[in-house]
């Protein structure tokens, strides 16, 4: 929705803090920077232990990059409940496997984990568009904002008093629909695409993967030589895994 433009008039911004907990952080050797793209490329900001990176993240596009590159992952079942669990001291331990759930796939002291915190808030014009905003979004009984919202009740009240008197609240400012979303986005690719691009009865995955073509630009990786999962090809066309195999590792 965001990246369409089409509905900046109900876009909420965001404050959204990364913070790294980890205890020891060698640039040169462990990677992991902080990557974000502005107008003149990648920016890269590194995690320094007890500090945080704060951005808009659902304006700007960011990314971490690979943590120890050299080491490489080890192997996960994607179909398996995987955790990361402390043993005792320092020591933690990967487990998991879709057969054995206590298998341990690998043991870490606490120096060798990058250890992160997101942390979300939401920037509101007011309170009263706060409580309009949370009359829709389910909250957490005591939680800070399930209070912020009920202070704001008196002063929300007043102007949906107000909004309902006049006809309704302000244009923009009231609930949407998942149809009147698609509705707005079909009604915009046909604009710019014609009628063949929104075809009836169109599946719902391929209405997802329409969108991301249509409004969703990520940049390429900085410094790939090519920028494109030329990995996955391995999977879509198994002759070609011994090729890659020169240049991949699974």
């Amino acid at each position: 929705m965001l990246f369409s433009n089409l509905f900046a008039e109900r876009f909420i911004h965001q404050v959204q803090v990364v913070g790294y907990l980890h205890e020891r952080y060698n640039e040169s050797a462990d990677g992991g920077a902080f990557l974000w793209w502005g107008a003149d490329g990648v920016h890269r900001t590194s995690p320094k232990p007890r500090s945080g990176t704060a951005v808009d993240g659902s304006k700007t596009i960011h990314a971490a990059a690979a943590y120890r590159p050299g080491e490489g992952p080890p192997p996960i079942d994607k179909n398996a409940d995987v955790t990361l669990a402390h043993v005792a001291g320092r020591r933690w331990e990967l487990r998991g496997d879709r057969h054995d759930p206590k298998r341990v796939l690998r043991s870490y002291d606490e120096a060798e984990l990058r250890i992160s915190i997101v942390y979300r808030a939401h920037c509101f014009a007011d309170a009263a568009e706060a409580a309009l905003f949370h009359r829709t979004q389910p909250m957490l009984r005591g939680s800070s904002a399930a209070a912020a919202t009920a202070d704001a009740a008196a002063t929300a009240a007043d102007d949906a008093s107000a909004a309902a008197s006049s006809g309704g609240p302000a244009p923009g400012k009231g609930p949407l629909t998942l149809d009147a979303v698609l509705s707005t986005l079909r009604d915009d690719v046909i604009r710019r695409r014609g009628a063949l691009a929104w075809p009836e009865g169109i599946a719902p995955y391929a209405v997802a993967m329409k969108l991301l073509r249509e409004y969703v630009r990520y940049p390429p990786p900085p410094g790939a030589w090519l920028p494109l999962n030329h990995c996955a090809l391995g999977g879509l066309l198994p002759r070609l895994k011994p090729l890659l195999s020169r240049v991949c590792k699974h």
